[in-house]
Order: C-alpha cells, then structure tokens, then sequence
C-alpha cells in the first residue's frame, strides 16, 4: 500500500540504506573468502616451484619463479582495491542511514559505528592484507635465496605492493564538508518543510553570522520572488562533529504551484531542488 502524498519516506530510505548495507556486506565476504583462498593457493603453488630444483628432470628459473611471486603481490593489491571499492559504498550508505536516524529518532547505524571504532575492527581486516604481502615476500625470500637479483625484484615488488595496501587504507578521497536533505518534496499548503544541514567533515563547519543558508524562490512569473529565506542570525553557527545536525522548519504559507529551493549563494549554490505544494488538505482550517 502506497503511502500518502505529502508524506515523509524517510522510514523506507533508511530501511533501504541498511539493505545496501547488507548487500555489500555479503559482496565483502565473497570477495575476501575466494580472493584470499586463491591467494593462499598462489603461496602454495610458489612453494612447490621453490621444491621442483630438488626433481633433475625439471629445472625452473628463479625468474619464473619471481613472476609468481610478483602476480601474488598484485593480486593482493587487487583485492585491497576491491575491498576498498565496496567499503566506500558502504561507507556511504552508513552516512545516509545515520543522517536520516537523527531525523527519525533511531540509532542502530550510530550503535554498530560506535563499537565498531572503539573496538578498532577494521583494523585487523587490514592486517590480513599486510600480513599477506609480507608472508609472500619472506616465502619468495626462502624460494629465491641466494639470486641476488632476482631477490632484488622481489625486494622491490613487496615494498611497492605494501606502499599500495598502506597507502590505499589512510586514503579517504575527497569527502563533501556537508550534506543538505529535505523531509520531503510534496507538501499540502499549511503543512511544514523540515530542511537538514548535516556535518560530514571531521573537522568543525561554520555558517557565518547573517549569511542566507537557504532560499525558496517561485518559478516561472515569480521567479525571481524569494518566498522563504534562512539567515543564520545572531552569531556563527558551528556543526562541531562529524554527523552533527540542524534543522530548518519551512511553513508552507504560499499558493499551490512549484517552488525552487536554493542552498547558499543564488549565482553559485550547492544544492537546488524542486519542491510541489498542492491546496490544502479538505478540512483544513488554511482552505
């Protein structure tokens, strides 16, 4: 059953953000049973290759055996790309998920982050990947042993396969300062708007004292007529933590037709959308 016009779907998108949650979840865990099976595998078979001088009737190069050593190392940097991949989607649902429980009065995301980072769990998926690049070089150590050379390749693969797993987990991209949402884009005329501004930085973010966070402006004939406007008065406002919220409530106190919601400045604004107001609800003492 579909849910009334003018309604708040907050509910359905954070129940969604957790299923994209779970979804990956499972994608994570495939990826990291089979890709670190296949590694393991890998190691065994640059064992075996290590062993094949003590048979006279196979001679293999060290060279050979250095290109195994090698694809293992890449194939584990491949995998902590992927991994890395189908964490930032994860990551980004969490965000989503936690900005609508603050409006929604939930806290099952905000419960499983807090003792996730106490407990300091991504830690130890990471030392997987460390443990493994540096196992495949000591294994490659002990096969190679005494070809100069070809333990100088080797010597040269594993600091660049660890530099890419050390460097690719403090790597965080470029992360918005703030996210902007809207409780729901179709109102009945009387009813309110509620506009979140959202910290995503870990750093503390500022509107400056007077400066019009947010604007509605009428479209088409009244476009260039402002119907609603947010200046921040009085003094600075400070988000000072990452995920901290404010809220802005729009009373809807116009004429049905389409409205233009602008964030910050008209000429450069990082967020516009497009908002409905239809004739006030039958009974309603605005009719």
């Amino acid at each position: 059953m579909s849910k009334p016009v003018g309604s708040d779907f907050g509910l359905e998108e954070w129940q969604e953000a957790r299923a994209v949650l779970a979804r990956f979840d499972d994608n994570l865990h495939d990826l990291r049973k089979y890709g670190f099976s296949f590694v393991t595998g890998l190691l065994t078979a640059d064992t075996l290759l290590g062993q094949a001088a003590a048979n006279a009737n196979v001679v293999v190069s060290d060279y050979v055996k250095l290109a195994v050593f090698v694809v293992t190392l890449g194939l584990i940097c491949t995998l902590r790309l992927l991994d890395k991949h189908y964490r930032r989607f994860q990551e980004a649902a969490a965000v989503r998920a936690r900005i609508l429980e603050n409006r929604l009065n939930l806290d099952l995301s905000g419960t499983i982050a807090y003792f996730y980072d106490i407990t300091a769990s991504w830690r130890y998926v990471h030392y997987v990947y460390v443990g493994f690049v540096l196992l495949t070089g000591i294994l490659g150590l002990a096969v190679l042993w005494p070809d100069a050379w070809a333990l100088g390749g080797l010597a040269i693969a594993v600091v660049v396969a660890l530099g890419f797993v050390l460097g690719i987990h403090v790597w965080k991209g470029r992360v918005r300062a703030t996210d902007w949402s809207v409780d729901k884009k179709v109102a009945f005329a009387g009813d309110s708007i509620r506009i979140t501004l959202t910290n995503l930085a870990e750093v503390p973010f500022k509107i400056p004292a007077n400066y019009v966070a947010w604007a509605i402006y009428g479209m088409g004939k009244e476009e260039d007529t402002s119907f609603g406007t947010a200046p921040v008065r009085g003094e600075d406002l400070f988000l000072k933590r990452q995920l901290e919220t404010y809220d802005w409530l729009w009373d809807v106190s116009v004429k049905p037709g389409l409205y233009r919601l602008v964030i910050g400045p008209v000429e450069n604004p990082r967020y516009v959308t497009t908002l409905q107001v239809l004739r006030p609800r039958k009974g309603d003492s605005s009719e």
